[in-house]
């Protein structure tokens, strides 16, 4: 009777100690680069840069619906090639027309992120720049949760691992 009693005690003791779990939501930061080097001319012709970020892929991808951007920003490096010309550019974020100058530019994209991808295109609109670098920064709420143990759960384990190396030892005598 009293091996039965144990049993049910130390079952009941990992069932509650198993309840005792805070949520947490690890923050889920995306950082894409882009490392083009390339220089855009404007000579009649239409030369331009384009890429395309996707932050519904990866280890932590964004599920559009689902999860909240907190922020969103891009940043992108222009370099002079150094001639005497007048250069200008113009940017495009999904469609949306942005000023630029030479040097770093940073735009807020947050509403532009809706279904996880941006279309960042860079064409010249007078003389020649190199465009150096560009970079997308997101970070994003309602990410998959982990369960965390409490410190009272470690604590309520453990007696129950006690008692019951108590127990085993007792009834061995």
């Amino acid at each position: 009777m009293k091996k039965i009693a144990v049993a049910l005690m130390m079952v009941s003791m990992l069932v509650f100690a198993g309840s005792a779990m805070a949520l947490t939501c690890p923050d889920c930061y995306v950082t894409l680069t882009d490392d083009p080097n390339l220089k855009i001319i404007h000579d009649g012709t239409p030369s331009y840069y384009q890429k395309t970020f996707d932050i519904t892929v990866g280890a932590h991808p964004y599920q559009p619906g689902v999860d909240s951007i907190d922020y969103a920003y891009v940043q992108i490096w222009l370099k002079d090639d150094n001639d005497t010309s007048y250069e200008s550019g113009q940017i495009l974020l999904d469609g949306h027309t942005k000023t630029t100058s030479i040097g770093y530019n940073s735009f807020d994209v947050d509403s532009y992120l809706n279904d996880g991808i941006l279309i960042v295109r860079v064409t010249a609109t007078a003389g020649d720049f190199i465009v150096d670098y560009v970079q997308l920064d997101v970070r994003f709420d309602d990410c998959p949760t982990t369960g965390v143990p409490e410190p009272s759960t470690m604590l309520l384990l453990g007696f129950g691992l006690a008692g019951a190396a108590y127990a085993r030892k007792r009834f061995r005598k």
